[in-house]
């Protein structure tokens, strides 16, 4: 799936300021689905990873994301919104 099909179907993309479309699914799917791998979140946007990675940065920096490794495979890295961990 393209990121504009995604955006139209979850209808995800809110406007938030200084956020682009594809950070606003990346948030969207890290809220409905908690600590996602990068690779899942890419693989469902339809973008390439490098391209969901650089954006989960810039989301990190914001303080937007967390970013750990995965406790089964240490090379792919998981994000989780900050959102989710108020939950838990």
């Amino acid at each position: 799936m393209k990121l504009t099909e995604y955006v139209d179907k979850h209808r995800c993309y809110c406007g938030r300021p200084f956020t682009s479309p594809r950070q606003d699914a990346i948030l969207d799917i890290l809220r409905r689905d908690g600590p996602t791998t990068t690779s899942a979140i890419s693989e469902e946007i339809g973008e390439p990873l490098n391209l969901i990675q650089g954006s989960i940065n810039r989301l990190k920096r914001r303080g937007k994301v967390q970013k750990q490794p995965a406790p089964h495979a240490r090379r792919k890295p998981v994000a989780s919104g900050w959102l989710w961990s108020l939950v838990q």
